[in-house]
């Protein structure tokens, strides 16, 4: 953990990964990873004392292998208060379509949008969604059932409805 935010090794590629018993040993492997990063954390200097680190760290080891690193996008991490007016339109709606209350989760999810659309307008944003657990979002077999997807636009349309009284 750096700092409180959350490193998860997303890929590692190279060499052969087909099936069978792996004998070779590859010229070349190279690793994805993602940093969840947390409020108050800076994305470029979170990459930077990444990067100083892998650099001071890795001639250390006295590997006969290099290292190179290539930050690829950053972030701000985005939070935001429950007890605001939109929540409970949102809590409101999802109550009318489903007859339950919302589960108020906070999740470490990368959405630019949300992030943006805070930064520049600094007002609250709901990200709500509109799939089941099983649906694997941001997975490589991500999916969204029929029945999500038309309880989802009920849910909007009771969302606006209940955002209009407030």
């Amino acid at each position: 953990m750096i700092g409180g935010g959350i490193d998860i090794v997303a890929g590692v590629e190279g060499g052969y990964n087909g099936s069978g018993m792996k004998t070779i040993i590859p010229s070349k492997v190279a690793a994805s990873f993602s940093i969840y990063l947390v409020p108050n954390m800076i994305p470029d200097r979170v990459n930077s004392h990444v990067i100083n680190f892998l650099n001071i760290f890795w001639p250390k080891r006295q590997s006969p292998n290099s290292i190179k690193v290539y930050p690829q996008h950053s972030v701000y991490p985005w939070i935001t208060t429950y007890n605001h007016p939109h929540f409970e339109a949102a809590n409101r709606a999802i109550n009318h379509v489903y007859g339950v209350d919302a589960d108020l989760i906070r999740q470490s999810r990368a959405i630019p949008a949300a992030t943006i659309l805070h930064q520049m307008t600094g007002s609250s944003i709901i990200v709500m969604p509109l799939n089941t657990k099983d649906d694997a979002p941001e997975a490589v077999n991500e999916k969204l059932q029929l029945r999500s997807y038309m309880e989802g636009m009920k849910t909007i349309i009771a969302y606006l409805f209940e955002l209009a009284s407030v």
